[in-house]
């Protein structure tokens, strides 16, 4: 499919945020998952925090 100029680029950034807000609910679901394991799954959940998932999505959230 032949965009007209500058479509592409709008194209682009959509799917890019598509992506991201996918990821961001992926992650979502996996913590939700590893707290509900119990205190396995909560200090595997603060770890993920700490290594900057937790950033990621508020990033992903951000207009």
């Amino acid at each position: 499919m032949i965009l007209p100029r500058g479509e592409g680029r709008i194209f682009e950034q959509d799917l890019a945020k598509d992506v991201l807000e996918t990821i961001t609910r992926v992650l979502g679901l996996a913590l939700r998952l590893l707290i509900a394991l119990g205190p396995e799954g909560v200090w595997c959940g603060r770890l993920c925090l700490e290594l900057g998932l937790g950033r990621m999505a508020a990033a992903a959230k951000a207009p």
